[in-house]
């Protein structure tokens, strides 16, 4: 029997004055807090039968991990890296690379650096009148930096205290349902796509990809002597880890801090188990979703553009946890097999040809020309002129370097698999890891420990379109089947296979 320690923590990550929210191609300053941001921690260790301890290797594998979910737009590696540090001189028996952060890919949270906006991203091919459409900050504004530097405080906090407070743990796997996400690519007649297209155009054909409305639980108990068997239907688990395929983004235009749906989730699931369950939140592979559905346009249900919004999918999420709670209770066990890999895969880069260049500076040139010197920049333009930079910093790029570091993490947790990677992954390449992978239940997680942009599929990029374009992510589909390939890979061997 091979035992696992688990141990939970939660912080407030909210920023203390106005902010810069990150989301958009415009800028918006926070106005008030709606609901608090999150950092929710969950340490895993396997420990062995009698002693409770392992050694910090064993056969080139970690023997545990600590997950820090974020109500973040991304991970800033940078951000990532500091924490790391950190713990490397104050938590001497957790390895760093241990440590990873994940985003719930909010677009009400703030910026954690200076150098992460569009104006940033346009800044080496500058306009006099790229500027913000609102100027000057209010009282108690915090830029970028000072809020990571608030930041990682809360994050070495909650590392800190998930590490210390591991006790023996039950784990139960479940499977629920929840419609949350829908595809944001519709395809046209000509073979365009367009992300967040109208369906009631008349060359209108279909969305572009499909949907995954799985909802991946992970329910863990407190172990209680060397119990195996399923928990009673009254214990409240500790926490439960629960994967949805959609980035909580129903109030993204919003000029309030919030946690979007997840922050409705929390409540409706403190509201039936009380506020000591902990949720930790992790964004299945969404690049290519969002909550919703383009098909009917809000005829039908709730608003999904507003609040009304957030309570039904935290509704219908709550609804699927509490549902999902007794298959995990029966299945609960004590004897948990635990390994974690950490790999860095050398994905290549999404090149661009010298003709694609050309191309790209002759329309910037144009653009620049029509547009002039006498107004700001409106986002109209600000969507024109991405694609052409985009693929004249690539073209720059690429001179320097042809792949890209993935770091990637691949927990098997029992009979499950976590799996990770740092892109806007869309949703294909992530059924293909559920399909072919040899875990029963495998929870992908996106935007973790970096952010890499989207990650296409073939279509997507014959499509074209904002989240198809060279400039929307540094990895192309060729890189999406190896991260594939890999994942499936990696989840076999630590299964012994």
């Amino acid at each position: 029997m091979e035992n696992i320690e688990a141990g939970w923590a939660r912080v407030d990550i909210s920023p203390t004055g106005p902010v810069s929210l990150w989301g958009q191609m415009y800028r918006r300053v926070s106005q008030r807090v709606r609901d608090p941001l999150t950092a929710t921690a969950l340490a895993l260790k396997a420990a062995s039968p009698g002693s409770g301890r392992s050694p910090a290797r064993r056969d080139g594998l970690l023997d545990h991990a600590v997950i820090v979910s974020c109500d973040l737009c991304g991970i800033d590696p940078r951000v990532q890296a500091e924490l790391r540090s950190e713990v490397a001189s104050r938590i001497p028996d957790l390895r760093p690379e241990a440590v990873f952060l994940c985003a719930t890919h909010t677009h009400t949270g703030p910026y954690t650096a200076d150098d992460q906006t569009f104006v940033d991203f346009f800044g080496r091919y500058a306009l006099p009148n790229l500027l913000d459409e609102e100027q000057g900050d209010p009282p108690g504004y915090q830029t970028g930096s000072q809020y990571a530097e608030h930041l990682l405080g809360r994050l070495l906090d909650v590392v800190s205290r998930a590490w210390e407070s591991r006790e023996p743990a039950l784990v139960g796997r479940a499977l629920g349902h929840a419609v949350v996400g829908h595809n944001r690519r519709l395809v046209y007649r000509d073979g365009s796509a367009e992300m967040y297209g109208s369906s009631a155009r008349q060359d209108f054909v279909r969305p572009e990809g499909s949907s995954d409305h799985g909802v991946e639980i992970l329910a863990l108990w407190r172990a209680s002597g060397s119990a195996s068997g399923p928990v009673e239907a009254t214990a409240a688990p500790t926490g439960v880890v629960v994967n949805v395929a959609c980035p909580s983004q129903v109030v993204e235009g919003m000029r309030y801090v919030s946690a979007d749906y997840w922050g409705a989730v929390r409540a409706e699931l403190a509201r039936r188990w009380g506020p000591d369950m902990h949720v930790l939140p992790l964004c299945a592979a969404a690049g290519d979703q969002s909550p919703r559905d383009l098909v009917r346009r809000n005829r039908g249900e709730p608003d999904m553009y507003d609040e009304p919004g957030l309570a039904e999918i935290g509704r219908r999420l709550a609804q699927a946890v509490e549902a999902g709670l007794g298959q995990a209770r029966a299945c609960a066990t004590s004897d948990v097999p635990f390994r974690h890999l950490v790999v860095t895969l050398e994905l290549p880069l999404r090149n661009v040809s010298e003709e694609e260049a050309s191309a790209a500076r002759a329309a910037y040139a144009a653009m620049c020309a029509e547009i002039g010197r006498d107004r700001l920049l409106t986002e109209r333009d600000m969507f024109g002129l991405f694609p052409v930079v985009g693929v004249m910093l690539r073209h720059d790029e690429q001179k320097e370097r042809r792949h890209w570091p993935a770091e990637v993490h691949v927990l098997r947790l029992g009979k499950a698999a976590i799996v990770t990677n740092p892109f806007e992954l869309y949703l294909d390449y992530g059924l293909a890891m559920k399909a072919r992978s040899r875990a029963e239940q495998t929870l992908v997680v996106q935007l973790a420990g970096g952010e890499g942009g989207y990650l296409p599929t073939d279509v997507a990029v014959a499509g074209g379109g904002y989240g198809g374009v060279v400039a929307s992510g540094v990895v192309g589909p060729e890189g999406g089947r190896i991260l594939v390939d890999e994942t499936v890979k990696l989840v076999k061997s630590t299964f012994g296979d």
